[in-house]
């Protein structure tokens, strides 16, 4: 499996944290890690993704256009979907259904991700408890879960802690709507 995540302002920084957690739990599995500073960057992915098969897992932003690289290029799947050709693929990332489509529509691709914004919670101990949320679906996956499995465990965990934040005091009750949004934006394809 190809790991790759990005660190470059607070959001990424959170996700980053959550990839290396991945990581450190699926390692034997792992062909190539694609970390800052100097592997994160669109060149190196899609050299990476060109000659290597694997399954691949990324953490960072996206935007319509594509997922966004350390050197802040954009890997623009809809224009390369060749690069996901018959890969499962998980883009734990802003708008990744709309970057991923055109490689599970037209080549075979497979995975989860999300429509629109996923919501991120920055500060302990909501961005802890994010976490488990957030690597459900991977985690799934890399344990040999189809998509579809993966794809409902991670809205399942979302919705639980969601249901578990709302009944706690108000500070708590605040976050609950944004993980029940996340739990709706799993999109498999």
């Amino acid at each position: 499996m190809i790991i790759m995540y990005t660190e470059y302002d607070q959001e990424t920084t959170v996700l980053a944290g959550y990839a290396r957690q991945f990581n450190s739990e699926v390692a034997s599995k792992v062909s190539n890690i694609l970390g800052p500073p100097d592997t994160a960057d669109a060149r190196h992915a899609e050299a990476t993704l060109t000659t290597n098969p694997a399954p691949f897992f990324f953490f960072g932003h996206g935007i319509k256009s594509g997922l966004i690289a350390q050197d802040h290029a954009t890997i623009d799947f809809n224009k390369d979907p060749h690069l996901l050709s018959g890969r499962l693929v998980c883009a734990t990332c802003c708008e990744s259904e709309t970057v991923l489509e055109g490689a599970a529509r037209n080549h075979g691709a497979t995975g989860i991700g999300y429509s629109g914004k996923v919501w991120l919670f920055l500060s302990p101990p909501y961005s802890e408890l994010m976490e488990k949320c957030l690597l459900a679906g991977p985690r799934a996956l890399a344990e040999g879960e189809s998509a579809r499995e993966a794809g409902r465990r991670a809205g399942s965990e979302c919705e639980r802690l969601a249901q578990e934040l709302i009944k706690g005091p108000i500070e708590d009750q605040v976050y609950a709507p944004f993980l029940q949004m996340n739990a709706n934006r799993i999109r498999v394809f």
